[in-house]
């Protein structure tokens, strides 16, 4: 029956990430720990999760992708997942949950009126220091709770125009991450010990036929629109955040 839940809550969250371009590791981390440690959770998905990601990077490549948006991003990561992965180790992450919940309301709650105009003054600033900070912030957030997602979302949305970029972009960058991630989870045996290989198993189905079907639903929508779709997804993934760090820390009471 767990292994059926992996499959199926996989599937789920990809067909998400295959429409957006973000969201599974949210998803995935959120709801699967109801019947799974955590930390198998979030070291397993990090495995079969490259595989998604690979799949839209190749889907929506196109050549004349701004690719140097990934360094910053990138080098802000790797540094950012090291501190993570280091406190996935010997802190709770409940707190941290909390307030990176609420703070994605917010940011998506801005960049939803951003992207009708209505904020249109106050745009991420474009330059390397927001791609490091968002980098290292999102490497952090995806070192210890297994997502960075929205975070990258946000500033991706707003400095890239089209949906078939913006999904090659964000995937390249997650692919990359999670190279990071493995790299200092391996050596630290008490994080690389929740590795589970029926999950990375059964997941995989999961992440190939929920991916596939959600990148085909993309082509359908506006450009506009799948904007504001982002933004929208945001806001609910801060949302699932909050109330699922408040659900975690009651039943532990």
């Amino acid at each position: 029956m767990t292994y059926l839940l992996i499959f199926f809550i996989t599937l789920l969250g990809w067909f998400f990430q295959g429409f957006t371009g973000f969201g599974a590791g949210v998803f995935i981390t959120a709801v699967l720990p109801l019947f799974i440690d955590t930390k198998v959770v979030i070291v397993s998905s990090a495995v079969s999760n490259m595989i998604g990601v690979i799949y839209l990077s190749v889907k929506n490549f196109t050549k004349n992708a701004d690719f140097k948006v990934l360094i910053p991003l990138s080098v802000g990561s790797f540094f950012g997942i090291g501190i993570g992965s280091y406190m996935l180790g010997i802190i709770p992450s409940l707190t941290l949950k909390f307030i990176l919940g609420i703070t994605i309301v917010l940011l998506g709650i801005y960049d939803f009126f951003i992207q009708i105009n209505k904020l249109k003054n106050f745009k991420l600033p474009d330059n390397q220091i927001t791609g490091y900070t968002i980098g290292l912030f999102a490497g952090v957030v995806s070192g210890l709770l297994g997502t960075s997602g929205p975070l990258f979302a946000i500033y991706l949305n707003q400095k890239i125009k089209h949906k078939e970029e913006f999904k090659l972009i964000i995937s390249i960058a997650f692919f990359i991450q999670a190279i990071f991630r493995i790299l200092f989870y391996v050596p630290n045996k008490n994080v690389w010990a929740n590795f589970d290989l029926m999950f990375f198993l059964f997941s995989v189905p999961g992440v190939i036929i929920g991916v596939f079907i959600g990148d085909k639903l993309t082509k359908k929508v506006k450009v506009s629109t799948f904007k504001k779709i982002i933004s929208i997804s945001i806001i609910i993934i801060g949302i699932y955040l909050t109330l699922d760090s408040i659900y975690e820390a009651e039943n532990e009471h």
